[in-house]
């Protein structure tokens, strides 16, 4: 028999639901892709399915951050990078190291981020 998809609650989505949805105005994401209507991320993050955090503290160089940050300005801990769905590795970063869970610059991303914690 095939299985049938799993449907989340509002506000969440992806594999078992793991994922929680942060579009503008707490408006639900799509719940397989999570993607946002219109594409518009809440106001703290961004990239794709708005999961990226906007706001890691650093002294405003926001190319290739390489401090000790693990903390997004709302206080949510950073997660470490290898905990991420295993495609940061060590080439995707300035100095060719993993970050353990401090704020980075990654290759192809404008500003520091990082997964959280909440």
């Amino acid at each position: 028999l095939p299985r049938l998809p799993e449907v989340c609650p509002d506000g969440t989505f992806g594999y078992r639901c793991n994922f929680q949805c942060r579009c503008h105005e707490d408006q639900v994401c799509n719940k397989k892709t999570g993607e946002c209507p219109g594409g518009r991320c809440a106001e703290e993050f961004w990239g794709t399915r708005c999961q990226l955090s906007n706001n890691c503290f650093y002294n405003g160089e926001a190319d290739n951050y390489m401090g000790t940050v693990a903390v997004s300005y709302n206080n949510y801990t950073c997660k470490k990078w290898v905990e991420q769905f295993h495609f940061y590795t060590e080439v995707n970063f300035p100095d060719g190291t993993m970050p353990e869970n401090f704020c980075r610059t990654a290759k192809d991303f404008p500003r520091p981020w990082c997964y959280t914690t909440d």
